[in-house]
């Protein structure tokens, strides 16, 4: 497994999570500098399968998506589709139709 690869895709997808590096670790158990290291590959070449999991769980993504291909940009998971479809719920915000009140 290509430690600095899996890195990448935990970074990608805490980005897009829009969780800082600190938050990230805390979530993890770790710290900051670990997410870093994690993430750059330096720290653990080839990661342990339960860090892996736990940080798939964290991320609310499958393992496997970690574990292979790139990151996808143009991949819109479940969680990002659920925010998709609670603005789109809100159809009184986009329309300027919201009750006063």
């Amino acid at each position: 497994m290509d430690g600095y690869a899996v890195g990448r895709r935990i970074a990608y997808w805490r980005e897009r999570r829009r969780l800082t590096q600190a938050d990230f670790g805390a979530l993890m158990g770790q710290s900051r500098r670990w997410v870093q290291s994690l993430e750059s590959g330096v720290r653990q070449a080839d990661p342990r399968l339960s860090v892996l999991e736990n940080a798939a769980r964290v991320l609310r993504i499958p393992l496997v998506w970690l574990l292979s291909g790139p990151a996808d940009a143009e991949r819109v998971d479940a969680v990002e589709l659920e925010a998709i479809r609670a603005v789109l719920y809100r159809h009184d915000v986009i329309t300027s139709t919201a009750a006063d009140g």
